[in-house]
């Protein structure tokens, strides 16, 4: 029973840094350098986001 615990916990756990490294690299990569003929479709999305955080 520990032992399944430990393995969802893990599952989790790394599934969260992952989420969380994705997301902040395209924010940083976004901030750096924004690439509006890559990817007109994330620009658009940071709009929102950005007026949030004013």
């Amino acid at each position: 029973m520990s032992k399944k615990e430990k393995l969802i916990s893990l599952i989790v756990l790394v599934c969260l840094v992952l989420l969380v490294t994705v997301i902040g690299y395209q924010k940083y990569h976004e901030n750096i350098r924004p690439t509006k003929e890559s990817s007109p479709a994330s620009t658009v999305e940071t709009e929102p986001i950005s007026s949030q955080k004013e």
